[in-house]
């Protein structure tokens, strides 16, 4: 069964995105998704606009960014759609909101590391008008640190579990284009031609996206990305000719690809990523490989200790 047609995938991915956005991202039509989630019971009942939220929405959508606290009980997407319904303009942003313009001009650690972030977890508009991520709350001091980064002051806004970084800003969601990150790329991604200097903050960035770290008793380490298979074919070999990683099969689950390192491997993976990060990463996938680690270093001098007795009294 492919993904999107799952109860499970359709459910988490409605909190955060349309249905229209759900249909091209799949490369499906808006009435499938409409469809299964009639199916699946996923539709809500209907909830009628009342004269209050209405004059609030018009009073306020073209000035105030503070217009989606306002609405509570509103998610963004039905703002905006009722909005474009009552031919509002959209708030003029770019004013009052900061970026560094020239952020991806040049390749260095943090625009790679950034840039990782954006081909894992972010999106860019069909329009290239704005750009940014939607992820789960516990990981907003991701968020804070990409703001921090790109010296930008776009509001960083949390609804239900997701926290959201909307960047309005032209020029930089058409950069991002360019170097490869396209609108709808979760099919299409291609591995970008990024400078071999600075590739593992890039690949750092994309694996605190679209990366996971995990371990089997007692303490071994497993690490397995996720994406296209041109991508993640592309980066397999870059990993194999630069730390001497095995090749895996890359095995697709649904309409994803997916390849695991172990032990030896998943670690010199992890080092490499973590190389002069400069304090860039996701700090609870970091802190769980320096408990592994920790915890192997223990064991090693245990065994050691225990080697030593072994010898010292026969």
């Amino acid at each position: 069964m492919k993904l999107y047609r799952t109860r499970e995938y359709l459910t988490n991915q409605l909190k955060v995105k349309t249905v229209k956005l759900i249909a091209e991202e799949n490369n499906v039509s808006t009435k499938t998704i409409h469809n299964l989630k009639w199916k699946y019971d996923l539709t809500n009942p209907r909830k009628f606009w009342s004269k209050r939220e209405l004059n609030l929405l018009h009073q306020n959508y073209s000035i105030n960014p503070d217009v989606y606290r306002l609405l509570t009980g509103r998610t963004i997407s039905s703002i905006n759609h009722k909005a474009h319904k009552l031919k509002l303009k959209r708030l003029q942003r770019n004013g009052k909101y900061k970026l560094d313009n020239s952020f991806f001009d040049k390749w260095n650690p943090k625009n790679a590391y950034v840039f990782g972030w954006f081909c894992s977890d972010g999106n860019v508009s069909r329009d290239l008008t704005h750009c940014g991520f939607h992820i789960h709350k516990k990981d907003k001091e991701i968020l804070e640190i990409i703001k921090k980064v790109m010296i930008s002051n776009h509001r960083i806004e949390i609804r239900g579990k997701y926290a959201y970084l909307r960047i309005y800003n032209r020029k930089i969601s058409t950069r991002l284009a360019e170097l490869g990150c396209m609108p709808r790329k979760s099919l299409t991604l291609e591995f970008p031609n990024i400078s071999d200097k600075y590739l593992n903050h890039f690949v750092r960035g994309y694996f605190d996206g679209d990366g996971s770290i995990h371990f089997n008793k007692p303490n071994t380490i497993k690490i397995k990305l996720v994406g296209t298979k041109q991508f993640l074919e592309t980066l397999q070999n870059k990993l194999h000719d630069r730390l001497n990683l095995k090749k895996h099969d890359i095995k697709k689950h649904h309409n994803i690809f997916v390849f695991e390192y172990y032990g030896n491997d998943a670690r010199a993976f992890c080092s490499w990523i973590y190389k002069n990060s400069q304090g860039l990463f996701l700090g609870r996938k970091y802190q769980r490989y320096l408990n592994h680690i920790k915890l192997r270093d223990n064991d090693e001098r245990k065994t050691s200790h225990s080697d030593k007795k072994r010898l010292r009294y026969g």
